[in-house]
């Protein structure tokens, strides 16, 4: 399967004072770089979409729409991805499960679906997902409409959702820092599954 893995990272981090949610230090690692390890050796390809570069050897595209959210991200990921899918997920999230990632690409390997989005008790997460390219000209025209809901055009192509409970996982995968709580809790969190 063709798939590069994309961190979307074009937030303001307006509740965190504007910092790069990439480089906070989590248990003396920053976020990216607990990101690169769960990934490591998955994908054919690895990118950034962010207004500067995360780090030094990760390319970096940067978004071709301003202050429209994280759609504007997935859309300048799907048009600059040299593969026919990407795993595009958000800069926030430390604790990446590198067996949910692998059982995500073998069910989408499977499948004639164009997305594939985890679900669980909570929700859905668009921001962890597996899109296909064919859908960059749905996501272009769901810009122009001013609908910039990730999900707002989900009923428009192939969807499957992962349940993850089915599989044995848990949403601890999904954990995001928005707040500066988030990053003693994250630090918590840390300590347990690292100690």
């Amino acid at each position: 399967m063709s798939i590069s893995a994309v961190i979307i990272a074009g937030g303001k981090s307006l509740r965190l004072n504007g910092i790069n949610k990439s480089h906070i230090v989590v248990k003396g690692r920053t976020i990216v770089e607990w990101q690169k390890e769960a990934i490591q050796g998955i994908f054919s390809s690895v990118f950034t979409v962010a207004h500067n570069p995360i780090m030094p050897d990760i390319p970096n595209y940067e978004d071709e729409f301003e202050k429209i959210g994280p759609i504007a991200g997935i859309y300048t990921a799907l048009k600059q991805a040299k593969t026919d899918y990407i795993f595009a997920f958000s800069c926030d999230m430390p604790f990446l499960n590198r067996q949910l990632i692998v059982a995500m690409i073998k069910q989408m390997e499977t499948s004639s679906d164009e997305v594939l989005v985890p679900k669980h008790y909570q929700g859905i997460e668009p921001l962890h997902a597996i899109y296909k390219k064919t859908v960059l000209p749905i996501v272009e025209q769901q810009i122009k409409t001013q609908k910039y809901q990730i999900r707002a055009f989900f009923d428009k192509v192939k969807i499957a959702y992962f349940d993850i409970a089915s599989y044995g996982f848990n949403n601890e995968s999904f954990f995001n820092i928005n707040y500066p709580e988030d990053i003693l809790k994250a630090n918590e969190y840390a300590t347990r599954i690292k100690s």
